[in-house]
């Protein structure tokens, strides 16, 4: 068996090992899927989502409104 042979066999392995772990992954992210739907995780990180979010634009509209209101105190003075 020459060089090139053991290269070739050796690419042939590593490709069916690649399929076979993409194959696993697949599957496990589909099982992770189901039981997060059935839990009703997949909601759950949406609602978080959304819920940080609207903190953040809270916390930065009261940020603004506060600076707002420090310049025209400021401009009074």
């Amino acid at each position: 068996m020459s060089a090139d042979d053991n290269l070739l066999d050796l690419a042939r392995e590593q490709v069916d090992a690649t399929r076979e772990l993409t194959e696993a992954v697949q599957a496990l992210t589909s099982t992770l899927g189901v039981i997060a739907e059935h839990f009703g995780v997949g909601n759950t990180i949406a609602y978080r989502r959304k819920l940080e979010r609207a903190n953040r634009v809270r916390s930065a509209r009261r940020d603004f409104e506060s600076w707002n209101n420090r310049s025209r105190t400021d401009g009074d003075n």
